[in-house]
């Protein structure tokens, strides 16, 4: 009680489509009744800055927690799961990968990679 949580979203998808409605990750942690705070990239060159506190994102705290889309623009999701692993001081960062895909070569490589959850 009392402590925010800091979430990451990676994700070309869930954009708010309305000013304080929201996507459907930032909807499911309202639900829950979660006090978080979100703060969402498009895709893996920002969410590197993010993480690195480059440029526009020099300000905003390390998350708590990475919510990962595997299908990304840009740079995909198993090459910045593979990054986020990489680095000591990111590793610790419990990170979920949301995808569409159900093969279980996805599902294995991302465990292999680090994920926490698929």
């Amino acid at each position: 009680p009392g402590s925010t949580l800091r979430v990451m979203r990676i994700s070309w998808f869930g954009r708010p489509t309305a000013p304080g409605g929201g996507g459907p990750i930032e909807q499911a942690l309202r639900a829950t009744g979660v006090d978080a705070q979100l703060h969402a990239t498009e895709n893996g060159v920002q969410a590197f800055s993010l993480l690195s506190k480059q440029g526009c994102y020099s300000t905003r705290p390390t998350p708590d927690l990475i919510i990962l889309d595997l299908n990304m623009p840009i740079i995909d999701g198993r090459k910045v799961l593979e990054v986020i692993k990489g680095q000591p001081i990111w590793r610790q960062i419990p990170t979920f990968v949301l995808s569409s895909s159900d093969r279980p070569f996805d599902i294995q490589d991302c465990y292999r990679l680090g994920a926490n959850l698929y």
